[in-house]
């Protein structure tokens, strides 16, 4: 029998051209940063500063909310996070405001961002929260009732649709209206991203195939002939044009999904995500921190890494005093 979600809606509470430098970095304190990751190994994020090939990890940071796993929000310094207790917060990484309680309905189990990071959702057992405004400080939340868990999920960057990838191997679009459109694939999908900015989904299928999504129907864009090998991560340049795609044995697929057009590059790394950075179109492509971080540059479509991170203790955020460098 099909595993099936039963959802409800609930109202709880141009061109490819290359980008400047400017463009591919992100700013921290005043310092360029490509931006922040989450240390699992304290329960505490840490800033990556610099630029692509001139860059390090920095200490971790306390931000006043106990963390057993955490995402930071698609190009920005917003985080989500959740507790061994299964609460969920939200963490504004620049330390201008207080972490935010979500309200959630059961124990926090996954958590999912869009790809702009404007939008995100809370998983529990059985409840799905969409999250929007968290950028801003002013958080709402909308709830979906559900009976199974996914495997994968992401969220439109407006906040009302969850496209989930089912243990069953097909696909549900929920749409916080209450809408729901199922989407056969033709073999069982592990992982699903939305466009930035739109309702089109990137997904892939156990035979490592890649597949773009429109209005529900399902148009192959890349596969094995292709390089690709059992994908672990997709994504999308700013632009929204070109998808990436991240396979396990290192190599990088950039696919223009008008054009047709590939790309590929590799870390000559066994790659295990596609996480993106807040600089844009720059990717985590490794998670072991005691290992150097190898990632994709966007704009010149190559990889490069970040030499390991030294092995610190949490560290209490504090302002940093005039005319002091970042991580002194």
């Amino acid at each position: 029998m099909r595993s099936k979600f039963v959802f409800t809606a609930i109202l709880v509470f141009s061109a490819t051209a290359c980008w400047t430098m400017e463009a591919q970095t992100a700013s921290v304190g005043g310092a360029p940063a490509l931006g922040y990751i989450f240390d699992t190994s304290v329960g505490a994020f840490r800033r990556i500063f610099g630029i692509p090939r001139a860059a390090s990890v920095g200490e971790p940071f306390e931000s006043g909310f106990s963390m057993q796993s955490a995402i930071v929000l698609g190009g920005s310094s917003t985080a989500l996070a959740m507790s061994r207790e299964g609460a969920a917060a939200v963490i504004d990484l620049s330390g201008q405001r207080p972490p935010a309680l979500v309200p959630i309905v059961g124990k926090a189990r996954a958590l999912y961002s869009s790809p702009r990071g404007t939008a995100a959702a809370v998983l529990t057992e059985d409840w799905a929260g969409l999250l929007t405004g968290m950028n801003s400080g002013n958080l709402q939340v909308a709830g979906l009732v559900l009976n199974a868990q996914p495997i994968a999920a992401s969220v439109s960057d407006d906040g009302l649709y969850l496209m989930a990838a089912l243990q069953d191997g097909s696909i549900l679009m929920a749409g916080r209206d209450g809408s729901r459109n199922p989407i056969a694939p033709p073999a069982p999908v592990s992982q699903v991203v939305f466009r930035p900015g739109g309702a089109d989904a990137l997904a892939t299928t156990a035979d490592s195939r890649v597949w773009l999504i429109q209005s529900g129907v399902l148009t192959q864009i890349a596969g094995p002939e292709d390089g690709v090998l059992q994908p672990v991560g997709l994504g999308f340049l700013p632009d929204g044009n070109r998808a990436v795609v991240a396979s396990s044995n290192g190599v990088v697929l950039t696919v223009d999904v008008r054009s047709g057009v590939k790309s590929s590059a590799s870390c000559l790394c066994k790659a295990t995500q596609l996480e993106p950075m807040t600089a844009p179109g720059v990717f985590r492509l490794t998670e072991a921190l005691g290992q150097p971080q190898y990632m994709f540059d966007g704009s010149s479509l190559q990889t490069f890494f970040v030499p390991a991170a030294a092995s610190r203790g949490i560290r209490e955020a504090r302002p940093r005093e005039p005319g002091r460098g970042p991580e002194e």
